[in-house]
């Protein structure tokens, strides 16, 4: 006979004196309402702060919330539909905080009012802007004597289910200026961009300032801010009558980090879906993609579907470029059979499928075992380098055995600047005779702001190079020479290289074998942080290429170059 557990309903949650043995299907139909009951929280310490009056309006706090794409149905209105969330609660009241966060979850959410903290949150994705009743709008501060978390003066807590009615709508995550017209123009706000977290040009966000790194690598902090303050809070309370006693196991001390990282899977989802296996299997869970998810190959969707299963996240490649701002900057390079073949991959995409791809980042800092990782698609950014200094030159270079990195010393140069400002139509002689390329930087979008009617679809490529260059960080222009070490995809061949100060890993495409007797292979790498510093890996993985080949062959528009790419007869 199986036992029965205590469990507490809605109303009783925090309640030490209550226990309660049934069902927890009842629980889960009404967990939104018992979210937002936090009253309980005053008798134990937690002190509320006030809240910026600003932001209120008509009863309302309006607040910004980064997260994923497609959120706009409702925050973990999906999660808490599974039983077994509210399974885990099976516990006395000692310990539900606890059983949340094994789960990811708690009862609360974090918003705020400062810009740049919901672009952090958002992973490179969307900010959504909330309107959410004052009544429900918290935010505590630390007492003395306890060890509780405080949360920053613009951070607040609100309920974790967000209904669809209390989101006005969502933004790229970069879209501050768009965020700022909103909330004063349309809603009627009165702030200024220095509210929001802005101290310098709300037309131009210092993207350097987005801290994406430290909230994508710890699902629960990245969820739930105020854990500590939940768990704590439940963990002082003195059970008065009888209490479940429950054996949780205590969790095993974090490994060393590992990440997984791979590239070019080009819409083939065999080998994409054997190398995720292969990392869930050694229990890898912070996964990289380095753009090129779809193109060419027979199964876009399967694939964005996959990646967003197993929570990877993806940088845009010049494929998903095409996405965002067309095939124009890319004709040079791109054949008939390739446009057509990207027209109908767009079809095959869903829309909130084909807005992740083209708001995904074109670069993604890394700290790991004390080094400094830069992550990219290619170190000559193809948005506007496509044609000059290309992955062609870096293959030949490779192949004479000379040192082709020195290519990428190009990226982010003055010349490289003047080239664009020149591409853009811009008068370089007004520059001033020493300009720092940060500077021609400014200049550059100064000019492009003054002139926004004035550029064609074949300039998007620069205009996006311009808003978001490849290893802009802290408001600066970076080199491959401030990194450790650098990974990159794009060439669809695998090359190691060390300049004096960085080494160069370039990954082969995931699904392709650019060498003989890779075909049957799927490739990826991982990264190892160890008492010994940071170790590589390059792992392949075998995957049902006869599947992979039928499904190439008997695709609607089968494309001659994914075959040619895969050996595909």
């Amino acid at each position: 006979m199986k036992k029965q557990v205590a469990i507490t309903p809605k109303e009783k949650l925090f309640n030490p004196n209550y226990t309660f043995t049934g069902n927890s299907d009842a629980i889960l139909k009404d967990y939104p309402s018992r979210s937002r009951n936090l009253e309980q929280y005053a008798p134990y310490g937690i002190n509320v702060k006030e809240l910026n009056p600003k932001f209120i309006k008509d009863g309302y706090m309006y607040l910004l919330r980064g997260a994923k794409v497609g959120q706009d149905a409702g925050f973990y209105s999906k999660a808490y539909a599974k039983k077994n969330t509210i399974e885990s609660l099976r516990l006395d009241p000692n310990l539900v905080a606890n059983a949340q966060r094994m789960n990811g979850n708690t009862p609360f959410i974090s918003a705020t009012t400062d810009i740049y903290v919901a672009a952090s949150f958002s992973n490179y994705e969307r900010i959504y802007v909330l309107k959410i009743p004052v009544l429900d709008v918290y935010t505590f501060s630390e007492p003395e004597d306890t060890l509780f978390l405080d949360l920053m003066e613009e951070e607040y807590m609100i309920p974790d289910y967000i209904s669809k009615e209390e989101i006005i709508q969502s933004f790229r995550y970069d879209k501050f200026k768009q965020i700022f017209n909103l909330l004063t123009k349309e809603i009627g706000l009165n702030i200024t961009p220095e509210d929001l977290g802005e101290k310098e040009d709300i037309n131009h966000p210092d993207m350097g300032r987005i801290e994406i790194g430290i909230y994508s690598n710890n699902s629960a902090s990245y969820l739930d801010p105020i854990l500590s303050i939940v768990q704590g809070t439940i963990e002082d309370m003195k059970l008065k009558e009888k209490p479940v006693s429950v054996k949780v196991e205590a969790e095993e001390e974090n490994p060393k980090r590992q990440i997984a990282i791979f590239t070019d899977v080009h819409a083939l989802l065999e080998p994409t879906e054997a190398i995720l296996k292969d990392m869930k299997k050694r229990g890898i869970t912070e996964i990289y993609s380095l753009g090129d998810n779809i193109g060419l190959g027979p199964n876009p969707r399967e694939v964005v579907n996959l990646l967003d299963e197993y929570g990877v996240v993806t940088l845009q490649g010049n494929y998903e470029s095409t996405l965002d701002f067309g095939v124009e900057p890319f004709l040079v390079y791109l054949t008939q059979s390739k446009i057509n073949q990207m027209e109908w991959t767009e079809k095959q995409l869903r829309k909130d499928q084909l807005e992740k791809l083209t708001i995904a980042p074109h670069f993604i800092n890394l700290q790991l075992a004390n080094q400094k990782i830069a992550l990219c698609h290619f170190a000559n950014d193809v948005r506007c380098d496509f044609m000059l200094h290309n992955c062609f030159d870096y293959q030949r270079y490779i192949d004479y055995k000379m040192p082709a990195y020195e290519q990428f010393y190009y990226t982010n140069s003055d010349r490289q600047l003047l080239e664009i400002a020149f591409q853009l139509n811009m008068d370089v002689s007004t520059l001033p005779m020493k300009a720092t390329k940060d500077e021609i930087l400014r200049r550059i979008r100064e000019h492009i702001d003054s002139h926004p009617d004035s550029f064609n679809r074949g300039q998007a490529g620069y205009l996006s190079y311009c808003k978001d260059p490849l290893f802009y960080q802290d408001g600066k222009l970076q080199t491959i020479k401030d990194y450790d070490m650098l990974i990159q995809g794009h060439t669809h061949f695998g090359s190691n290289e060390f300049d004096g100060k960085t080494s160069i890993h370039t990954l082969r495409a995931a699904g392709m074998g650019y060498r003989s007797g890779e075909e049957n292979q799927a490739s990826y790498m991982i990264l190892k942080e160890t008492n010994q510093g940071l170790e590589t890996e390059i792992v392949t993985v075998p995957f049902d290429r006869e599947k992979m080949e039928h499904s190439i062959t008997h695709c609607e528009l089968v494309n001659s170059d994914i075959k040619r790419y895969t050996k595909t007869k």
